[in-house]
């Protein structure tokens, strides 16, 4: 079995966009008792990703008083379920107070999900609710779970009526510190700077057809690729745009690898940012990364438009979980550069 043989949390990114963006109310801290998300198992190894996608969810779900723990519980596998259970209860009724929640997620290569498991204990070391999902089980069925944060949405649901949450997914849902931590962390935006990025938007907007605009070489693993420029040039031009060109060298940006597609999105956009800063010029920059999901796989295309000296414009991201990258017909590098300029002109309409 390898380390992490299911799919990876792709959809935290959009999960903390969603949390991060001031949509809903700040959660009331009503609840006294901590509730410790304990580290997540997927396939056995822990996941502190996949811990921080659970106490997000739980935020939005309307959970009060969160915490991350950083030791993880690993089962004797050799046990039935429920003394696994009893196990965990007792484990973290020496590690720390309030209730504590475990999640395991089960799977092998090639075969995604196989079972949903989950604890919820008590401070005294009672198990209060535990949960074991899998293909028969109504839940598991309905859900179809085939990656992690399927998994958790699903241990969520389950727990709704236990912990008297609601949905986590409905709109206007409760943000809480945990996201906010996790903001920081992945480097989106603060609310000053979006407000400050939608001005910027607004002014290219403004110039309409007639905005200078610079296509830099898209990257493509650790090459950039001029051709797959031209492709977005020609496509913005055949949309009426006439100050386009295409650049010879390419912006150098990194991005840092992470299985949270926010923090490669984010690190992405500042690298540019300080690189175009550095450069100056007259036009705004047209930058796209072409995220590849092992050797020659498309995973997910970020787009970024940034103004001559830099700053922020619009900054997007594409992945299996949103719509428009569901319709390319193959996730080739020229489908991904196809979809960056299509969802430029759609922004710049």
């Amino acid at each position: 079995m390898t380390k992490h043989p299911l799919p990876t949390l792709l959809t935290l990114s959009a999960l903390v966009a969603c949390s991060c963006r001031g949509t809903g109310e700040a959660a009331s801290q009503t609840n006294p008792t901590p509730l410790v998300v304990h580290q997540v198992l997927l396939a056995g190894q822990p996941s502190p990703e996949a811990s921080d996608a659970l106490g997000v969810l739980l935020e939005r779900a309307g959970a009060t008083n969160v915490d991350i723990a950083d030791i993880a519980f690993v089962p004797d596998r050799h046990t039935e379920p429920t003394a696994q259970a009893a196990a965990f209860a007792a484990f973290a009724r020496q590690e720390g107070s309030g209730h504590a929640l475990f999640a395991d997620l089960l799977g092998t290569p090639g075969r995604g999900v196989d079972e949903v498991r989950g604890v919820l204990a008590d401070r005294a070391g009672n198990v209060v609710w535990q949960t074991r999902l899998r293909a028969g089980e109504p839940a598991f069925d309905r859900a179809k779970p085939a990656e992690p944060m399927a998994c958790l949405l699903l241990l969520v649901r389950e727990l709704q009526p236990v912990l008297g949450l609601e949905d986590p997914e409905r709109r206007n849902a409760p943000t809480g510190p945990l996201a906010a931590k996790l903001q920081a962390r992945s480097g989106v935006p603060d609310a000053a700077e979006q407000a400050a990025m939608a001005a910027r938007l607004a002014a290219a907007k403004q110039l309409g057809v007639d905005l200078p605009l610079v296509v830099v070489p898209p990257r493509l693993g650790a090459a950039h690729r001029g051709e797959l420029a031209e492709q977005v040039a020609a496509e913005l031009r055949a949309a009426g745009y006439r100050r386009v060109r295409v650049a010879k060298e390419a912006l150098p940006f990194r991005a840092q690898p992470s299985p949270n597609e926010q923090r490669v999105l984010w690190s992405a956009a500042h690298s540019l940012r300080s690189l175009q800063a550095r450069a100056g010029g007259t036009e705004h920059v047209l930058a796209v990364d072409l995220v590849l999901r092992g050797a020659d796989r498309l995973g997910a295309v970020h787009t970024f438009l940034l103004e001559p000296a830099g700053g922020l414009v619009w900054v997007d991201f594409q992945n299996d979980h949103h719509r428009d990258f569901q319709a390319l017909a193959e996730p080739s590098p020229a489908a991904g550069a196809g979809l960056a300029a299509r969802r430029l002109l759609h922004e710049l309409r």
